[in-house]
């Protein structure tokens, strides 16, 4: 029975409609709060970009090569995961018609004076998480087979180590920064989220066709946020703060209950529906687009946007040419 990787249907799918361009938009039409600090990959969701970190009203790049497709950086600061695209390799689109599909890698960078890295044995095709006090690689499959409907399984890795990590009976899953506050999915179905190990509490169950998109949890554990199809949704220590419209494929909570996603903001680029990143303080009435094109923003501190850029200048080299 053939399994397609989730990340791999996704880009055949839309491989063929890369956007070139966005439309021009400014800090002016979308200004962040100066209290807001996070990284995130600016240009529009799915195709390679770069990474940059905003502490304030200003964007600030780090990477130069336009070849990530997704980050994480541990809530400690300590070490920065990319996925990288390093060339294509034959394969097919949704339509099973022949293509070339990006390749990609996993690469992990330490945000400590030398800022070593290496290249991540997990699989590149996984989407990269901070959770459980370390970076988690999930990787999503979809399984096709004639006798009954497609359905998913995954598979959770730690990043750092190289090593599968399993929680039963979640199927796939992400905890608080000391692992003392579990979420996730007993089903690959995702039609309902689960909090606890072993699980004691539905947080949420989605009774339409759709499933529940994704799920976040907050370092300190308090607060867990998650989008279906149509709405983005909160709850802090057992309680529903409530929901606005929206959804993303990937989520960030702080310990203070701010919220980013990424969603559609109405905007055009090159034929296309702009990607932008919006922020949301759990249990208000209003999303904020903060980034007028941008996607897969996680909070991060002062501190980790000083390593950030502490690292873009070690890898810049002497002849003007980035490494990273």
């Amino acid at each position: 029975m053939p399994t397609i990787p989730w990340s791999k249907l996704l880009s055949g799918l839309i491989g063929s409609f890369i956007v070139l361009g966005c439309v021009a938009a400014t800090k002016a039409q979308a200004t962040a709060p100066p209290t807001l600090c996070y990284a995130f990959l600016k240009g529009n969701a799915y195709q390679a970009s770069d990474l940059y970190v905003t502490c304030g009203a200003q964007d600030e790049r780090i990477t130069k090569l336009g070849d990530i497709w997704d980050f994480a950086v541990a809530t400690d600061g300590s070490v920065l995961a990319l996925r990288r695209q390093r060339g294509t390799e034959k394969g097919k689109d949704g339509y099973g018609r022949p293509t070339d599909i990006p390749h990609f890698e996993m690469e992990v960078i330490s945000l400590k004076p030398g800022f070593e890295r290496h290249w991540s044995p997990v699989d590149g095709d996984a989407s990269l998480y901070p959770y459980c006090g370390s970076i988690l690689a999930i990787a999503q499959e979809v399984h096709v087979a004639s006798e009954k409907p497609a359905y998913e399984t995954y598979r959770t890795d730690n990043v750092l180590t190289g090593k599968p990590v399993t929680l039963p009976p979640y199927v796939a899953f992400g905890c608080s920064s000391d692992g003392k506050t579990v979420v996730g999915y007993l089903e690959g179905d995702r039609r309902a989220l689960w909090a606890g190990l072993p699980p004691r509490r539905r947080i949420a169950r989605e009774e339409t066709q759709y499933s529940i998109v994704t799920y976040g949890v907050s370092p300190d554990g308090q607060y867990v946020a998650y989008t279906t199809l149509q709405s983005l949704c909160a709850d802090k220590n057992g309680e529903n703060l409530g929901c606005v419209r929206g959804s993303s494929a990937k989520i960030s909570v702080s310990d203070r209950g701010g919220v980013l996603y990424d969603s559609g903001t109405g905007e055009t680029c090159a034929g296309w529906e702009c990607t932008g990143v919006f922020y949301w303080p759990a249990g208000t009435t209003e999303a904020k687009p903060i980034e007028p094109v941008g996607w897969r923003a996680q909070w991060i501190t002062p501190e980790v946007a000083a390593a950030l850029r502490a690292w873009r200048s070690h890898e810049y080299a002497p002849n003007g040419k980035s490494r990273n």
